[in-house]
C-alpha cells in the first residue's frame, strides 16, 4: 500500500463515542421520550452538520419529534451539553496522530459537526495542531458518506486519494470514502485498530 496521508473521523476515532446510557438520561433530564429523543437526534443530524438547519431549527425538531420544550434560555445549554458529549477524547489516539505527523504521514481530520462544535475544537488548546489539513462539515455544506467531502480533503492536503487511508466508526462513511478512490477502515477500537493495521497498512507497523 503505497500510503501518504491518514484522515480522521472525529467523534468515534479521536474522542469516544457518547453511551446510549447518557443519551437516555439526557432525554430524561428533559422530560423526553428517550427513545424518540435518540431517533431524531441522529434522524436530523446530516442536515444539521451540513448546516442546512441551524441550531434553534434543529433542536427544535427534536423536541417537536420527544416531547420537550426548547426556550431561548435553554437552547444554549443544549449546544453546551452536545458539545461536552463529544469532547471526551482518547489520548492514546491523540498521541498515534502525532507520531504519524512526525514520522513524515500527512493527517487531516475529516467530521460531520455543527458550528459550536468546530468553534469547540478549534479553541481547544493543541487539539488541531497535528493535522495538516481540517475538513468540517458545516463549513464546506457537504456531509459524509457524500463522496465530494472526501475528495475535498485530499485536495486541500494535496494527496491522491489512492494514497489516502480514512478511519471512521460508521460502515457507510468508509464505504463512501471507498467510493470516492480513498483506502478506508472502519474504526471501533484502539486494539482493533492495532490488529488491522498489521494487516492492512504496513507502513503504519513501525510507528
Amino acid at each position: 500500500m503505497d500510503l501518504q496521508a491518514v484522515i480522521f473521523d472525529f467523534g468515534g476515532v479521536i474522542a469516544y463515542t457518547p453511551t446510549r446510557e447518557k443519551f437516555d438520561q439526557w432525554a430524561r433530564d428533559l422530560g423526553a421520550d428517550a427513545d424518540r429523543f435518540y431517533s431524531a437526534f441522529w434522524d436530523l443530524r446530516r442536515d444539521y452538520d451540513a448546516l442546512k438547519l441551524d441550531a434553534g431549527e434543529y433542536w427544535a425538531r427534536v423536541a417537536q419529534a420527544s416531547g420537550f420544550e426548547v426556550t431561548g434560555d435553554s437552547l444554549p445549554r443544549l449546544v453546551q451539553k452536545e458539545t461536552n458529549f463529544w469532547t471526551v477524547y482518547d489520548e492514546g489516539m491523540v498521541g498515534y496522530i502525532a507520531s504519524l505527523r512526525a514520522n513524515g504521514f500527512q493527517t487531516a481530520m475529516l467530521s460531520n459537526l455543527p458550528p459550536a462544535m468546530g468553534a469547540e475544537l478549534r479553541a481547544t488548546h493543541g487539539l488541531l495542531d497535528n493535522f495538516d489539513q481540517i475538513t468540517f462539515s458545516f463549513e464546506v455544506g457537504l456531509v459524509k458518506p457524500q463522496a465530494e467531502i472526501y475528495l475535498h480533503c485530499c485536495r486541500e492536503l494535496g494527496v491522491d486519494p489512492a494514497k489516502a487511508l480514512f478511519l471512521d466508526d460508521r460502515p457507510e462513511n468508509v464505504e463512501g470514502a471507498r467510493v470516492a478512490g480513498l483506502q478506508a477502515e472502519v474504526y471501533s477500537d484502539w486494539e482493533n485498530f492495532v490488529a488491522r493495521s498489521e494487516e492492512h497498512t504496513s507502513e503504519l507497523q513501525s510507528l
